[in-house]
């Protein structure tokens, strides 16, 4: 939130309230005294820890990259929600408000042969258990563009406003850790304190996938990627939306996720499936489970395959 909120200072707001939880935000604080920018509050935390430091009781616009690699996975989302529900004036503005995810097939013998089959035999030993890890890891790298063989689909799409209020559960946690003191909350380090995935995130997404080969190949993995849109009920001019694609460069990291059996196509030929993500409870909310399953037409051969991979939610 540091270069938003001086960003935001500059653009002319009465007054910005930065909330973050990295140490970054001791710098932004000495970088808007060095350009004599009075008005911004800086605290340093999770939005359920300094409720009490807030300066307003509610706010006009409220500005966040909320949005997780499989949309309703990052973490930061709870406290979102929270503010949606208990800061934001009437009338006011989520920014960005909307965001989807799109699926795209890659293929990329090579990159599957140096993660995952490079464990059937290292220096002798066969090591099927750390193949299987790495299996199931949802991979965090940019695609390049040449190894992108299908069209890209519009899987989903969430409004942040629709998105259900947290849970009684998560209301005793901003109570609770708004009434723990400031002395004691600066003997912690935030980014490690106990997070319970707000309801939407434990519920998750699922959709169905269509995407077609734009030539012959073999799809090795499956890429995902999102947008983020803004959409202003007052004033068209203000929309906006930043979006990743594949191949270039991004403000986000697309991620990928190695088929199990990988599908060999045709061009023109459809791949069909779906996939479901969504965080559960247990670890601290420091995993996504990520299933997909899909299949080939048949112009080469009728493939069908599934699996059951794992982001980390830093």
């Amino acid at each position: 939130m540091g270069l938003y909120s001086l960003l935001a200072a500059r653009a002319g707001a009465k007054h910005v309230v930065a909330v973050d939880t990295s140490c970054i935000l001791d710098a932004t604080r000495e970088v808007a005294r060095e350009n004599k920018i009075q008005n911004i509050t800086f605290l340093r935390g999770h939005i359920r820890e300094v409720l009490e430091e807030l300066p307003f009781k509610k706010f006009d616009i409220i500005l966040c990259e909320w949005m997780g690699a499989f949309l309703v996975n990052e973490p930061v989302l709870s406290d979102v929600l929270f503010a949606r529900d208990e800061l934001l004036a009437e009338g006011g503005v989520l920014c960005p408000n909307k965001t989807s995810i799109h699926v795209v097939g890659v293929s990329d013998y090579y990159f599957r042969l140096d993660t995952e089959d490079y464990w059937s035999n290292v220096y002798g030993f066969q090591m099927s258990a750390m193949k299987e890890l790495v299996r199931r890891e949802v991979e965090t790298c940019a695609i390049p563009s040449c190894n992108i063989v299908t069209n890209t689909c519009l899987a989903h799409t969430i409004q942040l406003e629709e998105l259900e209020k947290i849970t009684a559960e998560e209301h005793k946690a901003y109570e609770a850790a708004a009434a723990t003191s400031l002395a004691q909350r600066e003997k912690q380090n935030p980014i490690e304190l106990s997070n319970i995935p707000c309801g939407a995130a434990q519920k998750g997404v699922e959709a169905p996938f269509a995407i077609v080969a734009t030539r012959d190949a073999t799809v090795n993995y499956l890429t995902f990627y999102v947008d983020a849109i803004f959409t202003s009920p007052a004033d068209v001019g203000a929309n906006f939306m930043i979006s990743v694609r594949p191949g270039g460069r991004n403000a986000w990291t697309e991620v990928s996720v190695g088929l199990q059996t990988p599908l060999p196509v045709k061009a023109g030929e459809s791949i069909v499936g779906t996939f479901s993500a969504h965080t559960p409870n247990e670890g601290n909310g420091k995993k996504t489970i990520v299933r997909v399953n899909c299949k080939t037409e048949g112009k080469v051969t009728a493939v069908e395959t599934s699996g059951e991979y794992i982001y980390q939610n830093y």
